[in-house]
């Protein structure tokens, strides 16, 4: 389940502009964007979403973990700034949808009425409130965020012909299409660079701590970092632990998963793990135990 946090006041936007990884400065009200937070040596702190509500107000929607950490980091840091952050997870909600006729459904004028990639509007049932919505388009298939105050629509703003994303189905989604969860797939021992993140930063868009880690890999390295987190397939149901060694075709270690999931449709099991760097445009087939693990297309 999501969770949020709201950071305001005066020196909101400049404060996150120098701590976070993405572009604040350039952000519209009712816009959102992935972030992350770092320490000086690149490491991941925290990953979030961050919806600007007002010109001086934000909401950030993660899992408990990286809602926590993100708290925790900037009540930390912040000195003289004239912002609050406190924890409103109580209340506000974020319903998920995938597939084209999502974001159909946000322009149709049902409840609640919107226009384009991300915005705000005024719901038309229920309470006077503003909620916000926007597409994530990294994932391997359309989605679509509703953000909306608790309250706004009673049990639900769904129409009665869509469902909202199950979270097995979201996972699935999200390892299929290489994109780590917070605590899980990544955290403070990786850094950025090591998944599929590029939503999250922006370069050129000044200081914030573990900046020039991330430039330097980018600039010099081409944004090769020695190890890489993938997603990987077994054939049928397995039950796969994190920190499974990942072994090459010799019997070499060359990497450990983080997750793993069924995928019942296609009959085969989504594993999430880091491999040497080298390893991943071989395109050979890999080993957990006696069973062939194979990268996903998406990598």
């Amino acid at each position: 389940m999501d969770e949020f946090f709201q950071i305001e006041g005066p020196d909101a936007t400049a404060y996150l502009q120098r701590m976070v990884t993405n572009d604040i400065l350039s952000m519209s009200v009712g816009e959102a964007r992935h972030n992350a937070l770092l320490d000086r040596k690149g490491m991941v702190l925290s990953l979030f979403c961050l919806v600007r509500i007002k010109e001086q107000s934000y909401l950030g929607i993660g899992n408990q973990l990286a809602v926590t950490r993100a708290q925790e980091v900037l009540k930390k840091f912040k000195i003289m700034e004239k912002v609050t952050i406190t924890d409103v997870t109580t209340e506000w909600r974020l319903f998920q949808w995938v597939g084209l006729s999502s974001g159909g459904w946000l322009g149709s004028g049902a409840r609640p009425r919107a226009t384009g990639e991300h915005g705000w509007a005024e719901s038309e049932t229920g309470p006077a409130a503003k909620c916000y919505h926007w597409q994530d388009n990294f994932y391997n298939q359309p989605i679509w965020n509703l953000l909306y105050p608790v309250g706004a629509y009673g049990d639900t703003p769904l129409p009665q012909d869509l469902s909202p994303l199950s979270q097995t189905a979201f996972n699935l989604i999200r390892m299929e299409s290489g994109i780590p969860e917070y605590g899980v797939d990544i955290d403070e021992t990786h850094i950025l660079l090591e998944a599929n993140l590029s939503h999250t930063y922006k370069r050129n868009k000044g200081c914030y701590p573990g900046q020039e880690v991330v430039e330097r890999i980018l600039a010099y390295g081409q944004g090769r970092t020695p190890k890489k987190l993938c997603s990987l397939y077994l054939e049928g149901q397995h039950s796969i632990p994190a920190k499974a060694e990942i072994l090459d075709q010799n019997g070499s270690k060359v990497g450990e998963t983080t997750s793993a999931l069924y995928n019942p449709l296609d009959q085969k099991t989504i594993v999430m793990g880091y491999l040497d760097q080298k390893q991943i445009s071989s395109q050979r087939p890999f080993q957990i135990g006696d069973n062939v693990l194979r990268l996903l297309e998406s990598n």
